[in-house]
């Protein structure tokens, strides 16, 4: 495998947002990364070994969504402004791209696959949790927790994660990215606090629509979930069991709890 390109940060600016995004440049075709919310606040550096790992076959761009690590704080958080961010990026690349979403990054890459207008080749959903189906609709909240340290935090991040030693690195750069210190001294994710305060449809979070237009995805997909997720047989109703592939042992955060098995799982998809 070649030696992976070293990364480069940029930003770019739509509606007078400026988005921040890590990449690892290379000639070709783009795999696009979209990092959710409750994973180190959305930093870009818990891909790093994914990104490393594709480098050779893949441009990389990991896109840092607004109100998260490094990009602007711009209310309105609501879902439809997500998929217009990714779609200017897109447009600005000027080629048809890979997307991987994790999380709430699944959703609204879920969202821009969606679009009739979308470029979207290749699309890979790692462990999304399908939006209000079957449950009670009252707000919900990430969690708002604080840390004295960030050293603090990342013991624990091992343990409830289960982070594998040749991930640990990028837990910890994700760690001391995707924090800040607040006035008190304590640690948190570096979110914006709007978009901790509520997640209920009409904002950044989807409704019903996300998954009654499912069937008007044209882009390959590959659907990756933890053995522990609950709707692994949903999932493989609207994508086709073909499309849903378990994960043994995998944490939500599969980059690190599972960084071997995901990147071979996204290569061998991207490049059948």
């Amino acid at each position: 495998m070649a030696v992976a390109a070293q990364p480069r940060e940029g930003k770019f600016v739509v509606d007078g947002c400026s988005l921040r995004y890590v990449e690892w440049p290379r000639a070709g075709r783009t795999l696009l990364i979209i990092p959710g919310s409750g994973g180190l606040g959305g930093s870009p550096w818990s891909w790093r070994g994914l990104a490393e790992a594709m480098n050779d076959v893949r441009r990389v761009v990991v896109l840092v969504m607004r109100g998260h690590a490094g990009s602007c704080w711009s209310e309105p958080y609501d879902f439809s402004r997500f998929i217009a961010d990714i779609s200017a990026y897109v447009r600005s690349v000027g080629e048809e791209v890979d997307v991987l979403g994790h999380s709430s990054g699944a959703w609204w890459a879920w969202g821009y696959a969606e679009d009739p207008d979308g470029r979207t080749g290749h699309l890979i959903l790692v462990d999304p949790v399908l939006p209000w189906e079957g449950r009670d609709e009252r707000p919900q909240t990430l969690r708002e927790r604080s840390w004295r340290t960030q050293e603090e935090l990342i013991d624990e991040l091992r343990v409830r994660w289960r982070v594998v030693p040749s991930a640990d690195a990028d837990l910890v750069a994700g760690v001391r990215d995707g924090t800040h210190r607040l006035p008190n001294g304590m640690w948190t994710w570096r979110l914006d606090p709007v978009l901790q305060e509520g997640i209920r449809p009409g904002t950044h979070r989807p409704g019903l629509e996300l998954i009654e237009r499912s069937r008007e995805i044209r882009a390959r997909t590959l659907v990756l979930l933890r053995d522990e997720h609950p709707q692994h047989e949903r999932f493989r109703e609207l994508f086709g069991r073909d499309a849903v592939v378990v994960v043994p042992k995998a944490h939500h955060v599969m980059q690190l709890s599972s960084p071997d098995e995901l990147a071979r799982l996204t290569r061998e998809f991207l490049l059948a």
